[in-house]
């Protein structure tokens, strides 16, 4: 197995995309995030090598590590030890287009939500939408309950957009959602964002609206 994944498998790749290979534009295939790798041939002195045994008295933790630390070696990476395998990965970071004014996207991670709270009372959808245009520095296009369930869009028809508007957040959650609740008070909503430079829909963080009705 581990001649198989760390050796053979990347002997096949560089024959098919040998080093110096070009793209179809012309630029080199192998560079920036796609790194160069080279075969981990077996090294008995190696630790890495001999714990990699698809054996479960070595333990999980053990074979991933030595498994990540081959393929660490296959692409010049620095390697890891049992306790930084454990950790979570980072979550990947997104960032929103830069706003009309030509102010910097704001940045969030995958695990990154929106708290909005109507303070000494229930916000309108009219108003929250105006939060979040303002938040955001963008039209917001869509917005909906977590379960897809739409709440308002610029698209629908005037009329559907001035009654769903005028109704409270709380309100127009429960009909959105068939007139039940269930006694939440936090509600998860998501909204996607109209960049106009790009001429496309953005995916905001999750919202989570605190209800005060």
């Amino acid at each position: 197995m581990r001649r198989r994944l760390f050796e053979q498998q990347i002997r096949d790749l560089l024959a098919a995309n040998p080093p110096g290979k070009l793209d179809e534009s012309g630029a080199p295939f192998w560079g920036g995030t796609r790194l160069l790798p080279s075969p981990a041939a077996f090294d008995a002195a190696e630790p890495t090598h001999i714990d990699f045994k698809d054996d479960d008295a070595n333990g999980h933790v053990a074979f991933v590590t030595a498994a990540s630390n081959l393929r660490a070696v296959c692409y010049g990476l620095e390697p890891a030890d049992e306790h930084k395998t454990k950790l979570p990965e980072p979550p990947e970071t997104f960032r929103l287009p830069a706003s009309a004014d030509g102010a910097r996207g704001e940045a969030w991670s995958e695990w990154s939500r929106v708290e909005v709270d109507g303070g000494g009372g229930e916000l309108r959808l009219s108003q929250l939408v105006a939060r979040l245009e303002e938040r955001f520095g963008h039209e917001v296009s869509f917005l909906s309950t977590s379960g897809g369930m739409l709440l308002y869009s610029p698209l629908s028809p005037p009329a559907s957009q001035q009654r769903w508007l005028s109704m409270g957040v709380g309100a127009a959650v429960d009909e959105a959602l068939g007139g039940g609740r269930g006694g939440e008070r936090l509600v998860q909503l998501q909204a996607s964002l109209y960049d106009e430079e790009s001429e496309e829909d953005v995916e905001a963080p999750p919202i989570l609206y605190r209800r005060r009705d």
